[in-house]
């Protein structure tokens, strides 16, 4: 991978007892429907998406990639109540670039919403034509190392 361009890696959480939870980190942010329903759906996207990214926040490097440091959530598209977007954007250690709002999406997954998981690739390569852009996907291949790779993409 190119040192320019940055990728939203998906997270292996580990409780405090030092046990793998198996449940990936869209599950354990996740919310009923029930309770999201009773609520006002907006308020509800945004808490998942806050749940979301203060979990990444607080494993750090683990991974062995630039940690997110801060975020903020913008606009939030409640027109498909099967899948919400919310704006989000990102800010990660030791790097001055600002980068582009990406949306998430907040999706209904059996009896629950959760944060649809995806791969946002960041062009931040000097020159480029499209510096400054971000190519998100949600069909990506994880290997064992913990790379991922976006098909059609090098």
């Amino acid at each position: 991978m190119n040192k320019f361009m940055k990728h939203i890696p998906i997270w292996r959480v580990v409780s405090a007892a030092g046990l793998q939870d198996n449940r990936s980190l869209e599950e354990k942010t996740s919310r009923p429907i029930q309770e999201v329903q009773q609520q006002n759906l907006e308020e509800s996207a945004k808490g998942i998406v806050t749940d979301y990214f203060n979990a990444i926040i607080k494993e750090g490097d683990a991974g062995g990639v630039t940690p997110l440091v801060a975020f903020s959530l913008g606009k939030v598209d409640i027109s498909d109540s099967a899948n919400i977007k919310v704006s989000v954007d990102l800010k990660y250690k030791d790097d001055n670039m600002e980068l582009p709002s990406v949306d998430y999406s907040v999706v209904r997954v059996d009896d629950k919403y959760q944060v649809q998981k995806q791969v946002c690739i960041f062009d931040a390569i000097p020159g480029s034509p499209t510096k400054g852009t971000a190519s998100c996907s949600k069909i990506f291949i994880e290997h064992e190392n913990g790379l991922m790779t976006v098909p059609g993409r090098k």
